[in-house]
């Protein structure tokens, strides 16, 4: 059945276009997905499946169908990777993310990364990693400043801060 011209659809016909969009949506999710598992294109597919997700509200999706795999991509050798990783984590909010995302702060060497992850821990229960990221705000705060480093120290110190206040109120 056609709508006429002029005339708005019936809610059976937005239902079914709905219908059709959720499921292109999970299509895509798991095209993304199944493009990263092959080791394609993981930078630009990790950022495609991040914006998917955001848009169509599909987290139940991705959660199930990535379980413990998008963790390995905190080991990458592209930062970009593991930055988009650590971020999509975050977005998932699983709080069993949260410690291999703490791990990959720890031992990244990558300023600009480091304040991703600590944005991703923002999503999780952290309250057992709170001393640590107080510990590590005030060394971050000792450290000397340059002109290369300014605006990623600047970003990490940002997020620990924020991480502390929305800790302790």
């Amino acid at each position: 059945r056609k709508p006429c011209p002029g005339k708005p659809a019936g809610q059976a016909d937005q239902r079914k276009n709905q219908k059709s969009e959720n499921h292109q949506g999970r299509n895509m999710i798991k095209e993304y997905w199944n493009q990263i598992a092959q080791n394609r294109d993981v930078r630009q597919n990790l950022s495609l499946l991040r914006q998917e997700v955001k848009d169509k509200g599909k987290l139940k999706v991705l959660s199930l169908l990535v379980k413990g795999q998008l963790a390995g991509l905190l080991w990458s050798e592209d930062a970009k990777t593991r930055k988009n990783a650590a971020l999509l984590m975050g977005d998932l909010g699983n709080q069993e993310f949260l410690e291999p995302v703490y791990a990959a702060y720890r031992r990244e060497e990558q300023r600009f990364v480091k304040s991703a992850y600590l944005s991703a821990i923002g999503s999780f229960n952290y309250s057992a990693y709170l001393e640590e990221l107080k510990e590590q705000l005030c060394l971050l705060g000792k450290m000397e400043e340059t002109q290369e480093n300014r605006k990623h120290l600047m970003e990490e110190m940002r997020e620990l801060s924020a991480l502390v206040v929305r800790a302790e109120g």
